[in-house]
């Protein structure tokens, strides 16, 4: 059993903006940097996401307690003109911020009673008025479940039609340090297959992982 650090520690930084994080590609499910390098790789990768903010969680600053400890979590920038997955960093993230940003899951943990309802909706208020409280807005699909839960929740902006995504291009593939590259383009590419993760410079699919 991993050892919870109950502690009074202040988080040296908030990043709310990593509970906006866009849900995985479909074709993507199971390809991830910790599959790809290993156990101890991700080990050590979590171990310093967990010291670099004092046992604080990224995204709301919380310290690690006994009921919200600490997850790793693995950002990504998105490019969904090109249906590319790139690796950013692992993140640390308290049990209630990373459900959040992993609402359909949460939302299938629920039909399978591994989660009550009122956790569910306890835990979607929660994310939702971290978001607001920032001027953020949840990722769109998050939104829809929130809706599903009835949890007030601000509405997404209009999902671009393929001629607006088109027309995104130039603009897209000129930002630059951004941490969801494209994202106004994800709801029409999330389900789209041949997406590919790149780590390290190489590029990975499903049939990486299962071969």
């Amino acid at each position: 059993m991993t050892r919870v650090r109950v502690c009074n520690y202040q988080p040296r930084f908030q990043h709310p903006e990593l509970l906006c994080h866009p849900w995985i590609p479909d074709s993507l499910f199971g390809v991830n940097p910790r599959t790809i390098r290993g156990a101890e790789w991700w080990d050590t990768q979590r171990a310093i996401a967990y010291r670099e903010n004092n046992y604080c969680c990224w995204a709301c600053g919380e310290p690690e307690s006994e009921d919200n400890w600490l997850e790793a979590h693995e950002s990504y920038t998105y490019d969904p003109l090109n249906l590319i997955l790139r690796f950013l960093d692992v993140s640390a993230l308290c049990m209630k911020c990373h459900a959040f940003i992993h609402a359909g899951y949460l939302r299938r943990r629920v039909a399978k009673s591994a989660v009550t309802y009122t956790d569910a909706v306890a835990i979607l208020t929660r994310g939702a008025a971290i978001l607001q409280k920032a001027g953020l807005t949840p990722y769109y699909e998050t939104i829809q479940v929130c809706k599903s839960f009835e949890v007030p929740v601000r509405d997404p902006p209009d999902i671009p039609s393929y001629d607006d995504v088109m027309r995104f291009k130039a603009e897209a593939e000129q930002e630059t340090g951004t941490r969801y590259r494209g994202v106004h383009c994800l709801p029409l590419a999330m389900h789209m297959p041949n997406w590919r993760l790149l780590l390290n410079g190489q590029y990975y699919t499903q049939r990486d992982i299962t071969t």
